[in-house]
C-alpha cells in the first residue's frame, strides 16, 4: 500500500480523542472501585432492562467505548431509549450491560507494563458485575462489543481470551494488518507521541506478525467458538471501511464464520445507536429469527 494511503490510516486515531460532549441524561446506574488491574479507583455504568424486576439471571454485555469517551457515553449521547424500544417490543432478550471507562488505553496491556486495561476489564470490571448484579454465569453469556478504539480493543481482546466471550462485535474498528500497523507507529504523525510506543511497542515486525488478528485468525479453529462481527460505515473515517472489509475479505477466503455489516452512515453516534440492537439481536437472539428494519439505512447490510 503507498505510503501515502497508509498514513491516512493514522487519521482516525488522531480522531479517536475527539469526541464531543452533548447534554446529559441519566438512565445508566454508576459506580466505582478500587481496580486491581490499574491499582486505582475507575468507574464504569450499568445498563438494566425495562421493566426487569432484578430476579432474574441475564446475560452480560460488556461495551468498549472509543477514544475521548467514557463510562457516561450511552446517557451522553441518548443511546438507551432505543434499546429499551427494542426490549420494550421483544425484538431482543432482556440483558445487563457494563461501560467501563478505558479512558484512552486502547483496551490493552501495554506493552512498558504500566497500564493493564484488558486485565481490567476481564478479572475486575467482569467480577464486580458478576457481584452486584444476577448475570449469568459462563462464556456463553458473556459477549463483548465496541466502537472505533473501543472495536479493535474488543477483537483483540476476545482472541486474546476466547474462554471469556461467546461473541465479539467491533464497529468503525481500525482492523491493521502488519504493514499498516509498523506504518501507523513509524508515521511522522507518531513519532512524537511517545505514549503509542509504550501502548503497542517499537515497530518490530516478528512481533507485530505474532500479534495482528490477519496472523491470528487463519481457520475457523483459530475463534474457538467465538462469535465475531465487524463492519464500518460508507461515511466512515478515513481508511476504516477499507480494513474492516479487508479483513472481512480475509476471513471469507479462509472460510471463516463471521458477519460483517457495512451501513449507510458514518463516525457518529446518531449512526452507532442504530446499529447496536441490530448487533444484539444477532448475538443475544439465538433461539428466535433476526431481520432488520425495513429502513434504507440498512440497505448495504451484508449478514451472513
Amino acid at each position: 500500500m503507498p505510503r501515502t494511503a497508509t498514513a491516512l490510516l493514522a487519521i482516525p486515531f488522531l480522531m479517536l480523542i475527539a469526541a464531543g460532549c452533548g447534554p446529559r441524561q441519566t438512565r445508566l446506574q454508576y459506580d466505582r472501585f478500587a481496580s486491581r488491574a490499574l491499582a486505582r479507583e475507575m468507574g464504569f455504568g450499568i445498563y438494566l432492562p425495562p421493566k426487569w424486576d432484578g430476579s432474574q439471571r441475564l446475560p452480560l454485555l460488556v461495551f468498549l467505548h472509543g477514544g475521548g469517551d467514557d463510562e457516561r457515553c450511552l446517557d451522553r449521547y441518548h443511546v438507551t431509549g432505543i434499546l429499551d424500544e427494542w426490549i420494550l417490543q421483544g425484538r431482543i432478550p432482556p440483558f445487563i450491560m457494563v461501560v467501563p471507562n478505558g479512558e484512552r488505553g486502547f483496551w490493552r496491556n501495554w506493552h512498558d507494563g504500566s497500564h493493564r486495561y484488558e486485565d481490567y476489564v476481564i478479572d475486575d470490571v467482569i467480577g464486580r458485575v458478576r457481584q452486584l448484579f444476577p448475570v449469568l454465569p459462563g462464556r456463553e453469556s458473556t459477549h463483548l462489543m465496541g466502537i472505533s478504539m473501543g472495536g479493535a480493543g474488543a477483537i483483540y481482546m476476545a482472541l486474546h481470551r476466547p474462554d471469556v466471550f461467546a461473541s465479539a462485535a467491533a464497529i468503525s474498528a481500525p482492523l491493521f494488518n502488519t504493514d499498516q500497523v509498523l506504518e501507523f507507529l513509524n508515521n511522522f504523525l507518531w513519532r512524537t507521541f511517545a505514549r503509542v510506543q509504550r501502548i503497542f511497542g517499537p515497530p518490530d515486525r516478528k512481533r507485530h506478525e505474532s500479534e495482528n488478528i490477519f496472523t491470528r485468525v487463519r481457520s475457523p479453529a483459530d475463534l474457538r467458538g467465538l462469535t465475531l462481527l465487524l463492519g464500518a460505515g460508507t461515511q466512515d473515517r478515513s481508511g476504516l471501511l477499507e480494513t474492516n472489509r479487508s479483513f472481512h475479505e480475509h476471513l471469507e477466503r479462509l472460510g471463516v464464520p463471521h458477519r460483517y455489516l457495512v451501513y449507510e452512515g458514518g463516525h457518529e453516534w446518531k449512526d452507532w445507536s442504530r446499529i447496536f440492537p441490530v448487533i444484539l439481536c444477532k448475538h443475544l437472539a439465538v433461539d428466535r429469527p433476526c431481520t432488520l428494519p425495513s429502513d434504507p439505512f440498512y440497505k448495504l447490510e451484508e449478514f451472513r
